[in-house]
């Protein structure tokens, strides 16, 4: 082998290892919630059938940021199933910010019964990470509910 092909084999070899493995597009899934309209979640999960951890995600009082599926991507590579829930859009809601919204709390309960009822989800294995209100809904299901 020339010094010309071992530095391509090692370039190659290289790019290889330091590309990500693919990562399933997000996907749109609706899944039932007590007493709420069938609610919208974007999916993001690895590669291969699982099950995999899974993460619920939930948004702050303004919804989700322009980067979700760049987080869904990032927590997919990391080998988690993804579940972003959106209260909002089922409802024709802009932001909650200037109201009290419990009805986030049984929306996550919908999406945990959704993950831990999926295959490709380890259902001994989820977490619920909230961003602003959704932390303060992420811990009130957290010291309630076993799932997590």
């Amino acid at each position: 082998m020339s010094p010309r092909t071992r530095h391509a084999a090692a370039v190659v070899a290289v790019w290889a290892l330091a590309t990500p493995p693919a990562i399933a597009a997000e996907t749109t899934v609706t899944f039932a919630a007590p007493g709420a309209p069938a609610l919208r979640g974007y999916l993001t999960r690895p590669p291969g059938a699982g099950p995999f951890p899974a993460v619920l995600l939930l948004h702050s009082c303004l919804g989700w940021p322009f980067d979700r599926r760049q987080i869904g991507e990032t927590i997919a590579g990391w080998g988690y199933v993804a579940l972003f829930v959106d209260d909002f859009s089922s409802r024709g809601l802009k932001e909650s910010c200037t109201v009290d919204f419990p009805a986030a709390t049984a929306d996550a309960d919908g999406a945990l019964a959704y993950l831990a009822g999926r295959p490709d989800v380890d259902r001994a294995r989820i977490a619920v990470v909230g961003f602003s209100q959704g932390a303060d809904t992420a811990l009130a299901i957290a010291a309630d509910d076993p799932r997590v």
